[in-house]
Order: structure tokens, then sequence, then C-alpha cells
């Protein structure tokens, strides 16, 4: 070994390797990932020594499960950072190679737990996406300077090395996989772990129709009913006993909205919620949710992708939900249909997001659809699909506008934005703004959010409103106390006056009031 690797590095070829500490028993004074790469080993002199140390590994099990789940936690911290969606660690990163590499090695370990009908499926994923991460790694190292981390840079050359038309096409499949893996290193860590009964009572839930897939996740939430759901849920609304036991598609998608409600209402705790997502029942829920899984928006604001924006926005809606102080100063008071109304405007507003078009305009059209098909009552259709359309409005007055200007101001009111819609809307703001990028939600935004509300918010700012929409030429060069002052229609006469008066001075005007 030791003059292979000496004769490779003088060419240049730099090579890894472990020495057993005592040549007659290898697993003695080494690490338990030393053990793992032992259990794992090939023979090249195909000699009965190598599986009689393999087994030694091996009765050391427990050990290297041990080593593993710490390592994982730590790693855990290490990379629990937003930027890994915009450049993935393809080696430490969550859903990265070191976790594929865990799950593919517990197998081999505990061969006894994984024997589901279902495992399998599982393990052919997480094979198909070891090929397809060494061979993006590999070819990242080929390039000069390059390392584990898939940097915006070296993105593009490997997108077209692929054959991908865009960038953009070839991270959201690497984003897809890297959910994937994630997913199934979890799942395999928690049957690793789990007890044989554990895996019974999981295994013996009835899932036969989809009633039975939302009430499985309500009670066990966990990964592994996560996996026997999504593993289940193809085969059961395939199934024609489910309109045969509904009745109709329509009373199969009233069950669908009921259900669905109950999962995004952010009163409840998110366990169930995150369940619904990581199960992949979100995708029978509404069927647009799949063409915006794992599509990125590559630039410093948005670090998330699309799905995990949707889902982290409602996940920030139930803390804000339980614990209102969050908004700051821009908290209101808002009942039960109103969170209602925010939970499904969450999950669609970026629902059309990748299609050509504004997505503001196109998400309408879906949420229309599904809504209806839900059962849901018109005013509440009307006020969803308004915050869809209309929910980068308040931020962008916020921060590009002056959010002092009577301007603004009636813009924002040409758009719906007054009464109960300013308090819907500057809440939902607030979410989509922390679900983007918890960084981008500061004191500043704050202030400037809490300031175009409240002048909204204003009995007086209705005048200057009113007024401006009267005489727009006039509302930068008139005093914002006096428009909010004097009625619209009697600023507006007094102006026609001045445009119209020939020459001299005009008398002062005076505004006589109750007061």
């Amino acid at each position: 070994v030791l003059k292979l690797v000496t004769d490779f590095s003088k060419e240049g070829l730099k090579l890894r390797y472990r020495m057993p500490e005592n040549p007659a028993d290898w697993t003695m004074g080494v690490e338990p990932f030393d053990l793992l790469a032992l259990i794992g080993a090939r023979d090249l002199q195909s000699s009965e020594r190598l599986d009689a140390e393999k087994k030694k590994a091996l009765a050391k099990r427990r050990e290297i499960l041990k080593a593993m789940v710490q390592e994982r936690r730590s790693r855990a911290e290490r990379f629990d950072s937003i930027t890994n969606y915009l450049e993935p660690n393809l080696k430490y990163g969550p859903g990265g190679l070191r976790d594929l590499e865990q799950a593919l090695a517990l197998k081999t370990l505990f061969p006894e737990k994984f024997r589901g009908p279902d495992d399998q499926h599982a393990f052919d994923v997480l094979a198909y996406y070891k090929r397809f991460f060494l061979l993006v790694r590999q070819r990242l190292h080929l390039a000069e300077g390059a390392g584990d981390l898939l940097t915006a840079p070296e993105q593009a050359p490997l997108a077209e090395w692929f054959g991908f038309q865009t960038p953009r096409d070839f991270m959201k499949e690497i984003q897809k996989g890297v959910a994937r893996v994630s997913f199934y290193a979890d799942w395999a860590f928690e049957v690793a772990t789990a007890s044989r009964n554990r895996l019974a009572e999981v295994e013996s839930q009835k899932l036969a129709t989809p009633l039975d897939l939302f009430r499985a996740l309500k009670k066990d939430p966990s990964v592994l009913m996560q996996n026997r759901v999504r593993s289940n849920a193809d085969r059961v609304f395939a199934s024609r006993g489910v309109h045969k036991e509904l009745g109709s598609k329509k009373e199969l998608d009233r069950l669908i909205g009921r259900e669905l409600t109950s999962f995004i209402d952010p009163a409840k705790p998110e366990d169930a919620l995150i369940a619904l997502f990581r199960s992949r029942l979100i995708d029978h829920c509404v069927p647009e949710f799949r063409k915006i899984v794992g599509h990125v928006q590559h630039d410093q604001y948005h670090r998330f992708s699309v799905d995990a924006h949707i889902l982290q926005a409602l996940r920030e809606l139930g803390r804000l939900r339980k614990k209102p102080k969050l908004a700051g100063k821009l908290e209101r008071k808002l009942s039960k249909a109103d969170w209602e109304i925010l939970s499904f405007a969450c999950l669609y507003h970026d629902i059309a997001k990748g299609r050509q078009g504004d997505h503001s305009v196109e998400g309408i059209a879906i949420a229309e659809h599904d809504l209806r098909a839900f059962g849901k009552t018109t005013s509440f259709i009307r006020d969803v699909a308004w915050i869809v359309e209309e929910h980068l409005i308040l931020s962008s007055a916020a921060f590009k506008e002056n959010p002092a200007s009577p301007k603004t101001w009636a813009k924002l009111s040409a758009k719906g934005v007054a009464k109960k819609r300013i308090a819907l809307l500057s809440t939902f703001t607030i979410v989509d703004i922390r679900a983007t990028n918890p960084e981008a939600w500061t004191p500043w935004k704050e202030r400037l959010l809490n300031e175009v509300v409240s002048n909204l918010e204003n009995p007086d700012t209705r005048s200057a409103i009113q007024f401006a929409s009267l005489k727009p030429e006039w509302v930068e060069r008139l005093d914002s106390f006096l428009v909010s002052m004097v009625p619209a229609a009697k600023l507006a006469q007094d102006l026609d006056e001045t445009a119209t008066h020939q020459s001299g001075d005009l008398p002062p005007k005076i505004l006589k009031t109750k007061g």
C-alpha cells in the first residue's frame, strides 16, 4: 500500500489510505468511519482474509451507527445555511454525498431493518443520485481551483457539459436530487434507530383511500410515515376505488380542500404541515406544485427554491400567528377567517414561478380553479386571488417609492389596498419577506412598511388619496399635511380656479370647519 501510494504521489496523483494499527486485527485502534470503509472494501487479491475482517467490523455496527448520528448532527449545524440552496456543497451539505453514502451503508449494516415492500425504491433513488452527484463532483474537480462547492461560476459550464438548456434547468435537477437524498437519508436513519415494533406499527397502517393518507400523517407525521405515504400516494389516488368510495371527483376535491385547510392552518403545530410537503402528498392536493419543485431563483435576495420558499412562508405564517409580536408595530388583529385566507395566499402566491409572463397574474387562474374545486366561497376566492396578484405591491411601495407620498397611497388604493385588505396584505408582506430570506426582515424595513400602512389606515388619508386621483400632477407640489386636511373636492376646485385665472392676485382661501 505504501509503495503504491508513494509512487502515485510522485506522479501527482494524491491518494488517501489507511493502515491498520494491528496487522492481526484491522478493526483495532481505528475510527468508526474506517470500519465503514472496511465493510465496503473490495479485495484486490480475492483472499478470505477480508471477509473475516468485515465480519469483525459488522459486529461493531452499533458503534458505527452512533458515530454516524453524531457526525450527522454536527454537520447539520455547520451546513444549516440558506446559502446551500444557491451553491450546494455536493459532499457535506444536506442531501449531499455524505448523507447519501451513510444511507446506503445503513442498508449493509442493518439489512434486517430494510425489508419493507417500499424500501427498495428508496435505495434505487439513492443509487441513481450517487452516480449523478459523483459525476458532477468529478467533473467539478477537473475545473481549476474547484472543490465540493457548486458555485455560481461553475454552474453554467457544468450545465452546458451535461446538455441542459440553461443553468437554471441544471440546478433544478440538482435541487430535486438534494431534496430527495436528504429525505431518504433521514428516513434510513429513522429506520435504523427504530425498534421492530415501531416499524411494524408504521407498516400496518391502512392506506387504501386519500382520507387514510391524510389521517395517517395527522396521527403520525414522522419521517417513517411520510415515506409510507410517499410510496403509496400515487397508487391510492389512481385507484378506481377512490372515486367509487367518494362518489365523484367533486367529492374528492372537497375532501382535499377540507384536509388541506386543516394541514396549513397556522394555528396548528407545523409537524403535520412539514409532513404534507415531505411526503409529497401536497402534489396530489395541488397538482401544479410539481412544476415548481426545485425551481431555483438565483440572486442574493431569494435564497430558497420556490417549493421550499412556499413551505417556509406557511411556517413563518404559523410563527406569526402564535407569536404576533414578531410583526412589531405592524401587529394587526386578524380573525380566524383572515388567517385562513393568508394560509392559502402563502400556498399559491408563487405557484406560477418559472412560467412565461408575470407569475403574480398567472397564479390567479391556478388559485381560483383549485379553490373553486375545494368548495371555498366566492368572497374567499376573491380575497386569496387578490393577494396572489398584488402580493408585491406593498413592499414595492414601502421600499422603492415614497411611503409618505399621497401619490403612493393613491396607487395602492387604486389596487384595492383598503380597509381589511391593508391588514391582510401587510401581514402577508412580512411573512413573504421572512420566508424569502430571514436576514431580509430588518428594523429599517419594518419602519418603512409601518409608515405606509399607518398612512393608509389614517382616516385623514382618504381625502389625500381622492385628491391624488383627481390632480396627480399637483400631488408632489403640495404639502401632504394640507392635502390631508382639506377635502379633496375643495382642493381640486381651488386648483381649477387658479388654472383659469387670467391676471392679478387671487384672494386667500379660508376653510371654515365646525371647530
